[in-house]
């Protein structure tokens, strides 16, 4: 006779088979990292991510906990139900709008790809929003999230960005969405420091050197969910890194080649306006067909 206990709601000595298949079958997802491009998530917040990304093994993956593969549904999900409501009411210009940034010097890797989540227009004024599921609602954007939304500022050509934070939670007692919309810093420092940081991924790759910690992350909780945290911040070498990548670079070098990278940031930003004009004939050919899902025509 089988144990009954096991069916008891919340047991906390035994699990019931169904839970178990469920974490055995999620914790057997892999997920690859991928070389030879920036992804627009994290390369305006940490060059040293953005280039482990590119010099890690290529037959590395690593298996996605059951949490991760929640979380990740969860969002997708939710990036879907905005994008609809947005549409709807009206404010929608482009929705998962895909993003290619040529770089502006160093051909060995040659371009930052991303979506950026929705493109907006109210009063006549265009905006990013990228949309955030969180547990409690943050009251300003997360470090991570401002750097990305500011990335995806600075290869658009848009300014004006958004974090769409939606509580995991969904919503309060009495039914109200649990949501806020928080404004992203695109003052010139906060450029400046996302544009440096784009910069900094594409010189020192070029010369197959590791950068140091970026100075605004002063401790490994800011690193998130960054796969590369224990090596940056406590030496762990389980993760295969290509043998041609220079971890430890001079101090001289590193300084000889911040010169280089100052040049470029300044280039990314005074390129804006070219970049939003691309941007712009993107959006229109979209509104032309009434159609602001137009993915693979991004």
């Amino acid at each position: 006779m089988a144990d009954e206990s096991v069916l008891k709601v919340g047991n906390p000595l035994k699990r019931h088979p169904v839970e178990t298949a469920l974490l055995t079958g999620l914790g057997s997802v892999e997920t690859t990292i991928t070389k030879n491009k920036f992804h627009g998530a994290t390369v305006g917040f940490c060059a040293r991510q953005s280039i482990l990304h590119t010099m890690v093994d290529p037959n590395y993956s690593e298996l996605v906990s059951p949490a991760s593969a929640f979380y990740f549904a969860i969002g997708s999900a939710m990036h879907q139900v905005v994008s609809g409501g947005l549409k709807r009411a009206g404010i929608l210009v482009f929705s998962e709008l895909k993003i290619e940034a040529p770089e502006f010097g160093p051909p060995k890797l040659d371009l930052v790809r991303g979506y950026v989540d929705n493109i907006i227009e109210i009063d006549g004024k265009l905006a990013i929003t990228d949309v955030k599921s969180c547990g409690s609602l943050p009251k300003e954007p997360k470090m991570a999230h401002a750097a990305q939304a500011r990335a995806y500022s600075l290869i658009t050509g848009i300014m004006s960005a958004y974090i769409h934070y939606i509580s995991r939670s969904v919503a309060s007692w009495d039914g109200k969405l649990i949501q806020a919309v928080l404004k992203v810093d695109n003052s010139k420092t906060a450029v400046t420091m996302t544009a440096t940081e784009m910069a900094k991924s594409h010189v020192f790759a070029q010369e197959d050197l590791l950068p140091p910690i970026p100075p605004h992350i002063t401790n490994q909780s800011k690193c998130g969910f960054c796969p590369f945290k224990a090596f940056c911040w406590e030496g762990d070498e389980t993760i295969p890194i290509d043998d041609n990548l220079n971890c430890f670079p001079e101090m001289a070098t590193v300084e000889a080649l911040m010169l280089e990278v100052d040049e470029y940031a300044q280039k990314y930003i005074d390129g804006i306006p070219t970049r939003r004009e691309a941007i712009m004939e993107k959006i229109n050919f979209a509104r032309e067909f009434d159609d602001p899902e137009m993915k693979g025509h991004a």
